[in-house]
């Protein structure tokens, strides 16, 4: 195991992750929903991206957005990208593997320590940052050792409601500052910190059981998903190609 897996992302757990709300599209409309949003929060930087984007997806889990990126940059901006997704969790990796109908290569490895060369046009993750006590550090990382100069970083991240922490103790919270803040600043923050320019950030729609689930649009920022998009501004890390993707 590369890196310490909580106890909710074990093998048990892997299996019935993309059944709960907000863990796999679920609900009518929502795959939808997240393939125009993120297709709008990308628009404004698909001119950095080439025919062949070459993209990563940190913390990728059972590929959800993994897939979903890959069709977003297929059908909605006509390139043809290779994808690689990587996670800490075996078991989840191989719900991926096994809902993969066209081919995207997953690897086993820890987004602390992942290393070049810096080769993507394009590197994703979906509510990673908000586990980690550093997350310009960890920006930063991706940037110097995965990003080509001025290659593009788009991460998204929810905020949770209150009684969704519960049964957290006092200090894990402490180590989660970007799952229990209601702005989109620290994150904003955070990226700028991390060398990156150009950036953007926002709300993307929410989709509710309540309304059938249809798109009701921000219904307020607790429980709703945020996100911030940039660019690498330059870059000093090792520049090369990549065939598959970084860890074991």
């Amino acid at each position: 195991m590369v890196a310490d897996v909580p106890p909710a992302y074990d093998a048990a757990r892997a299996q019935d992750y993309d059944a709960e709300q907000g863990h796999g599209f679920t609900l009518p409309g929502e795959r939808e929903c997240w393939l125009a949003d993120v297709g709008l929060v990308l628009q404004p930087y698909a001119s950095r991206l080439p025919a062949d984007p070459l993209v990563l997806d940190i913390g990728c889990g059972t590929g959800k957005f993994t897939r979903l990126i890959r069709d977003v940059l297929g059908e909605t901006f006509g390139r043809a990208p290779t994808v690689h997704g990587v996670d800490a969790s075996d078991a989840m990796l191989e719900v991926a593997r096994r809902r993969d109908t066209r081919k995207i290569e997953y690897r086993l490895a820890d987004a602390r320590t992942l290393t070049g060369p810096a080769c993507y046009d394009l590197v994703v993750s979906c509510q990673v940052l908000d586990s980690f006590e550093r997350p310009a550090e960890l920006l930063d990382t991706w940037r110097r050792e995965l990003l080509k100069p001025g290659g593009v970083l788009l991460t998204v991240l929810s905020f949770s409601a209150a009684d969704g922490w519960t049964n957290r103790t006092s200090e894990q919270l402490d180590r989660q500052p970007l799952a229990t803040v209601a702005s989109i600043e620290p994150l904003v923050d955070a990226t700028g910190r991390a060398g990156f320019g150009s950036i953007s950030a926002g709300f993307l729609r929410t989709v509710s059981p309540l309304h059938g689930g249809a798109s009701t649009g921000l219904v307020g920022p607790v429980g709703s998903r945020y996100y911030a998009v940039g660019y690498s501004v330059g870059g000093d890390g090792a520049v090369g190609d990549a065939q598959h993707p970084p860890g074991e």
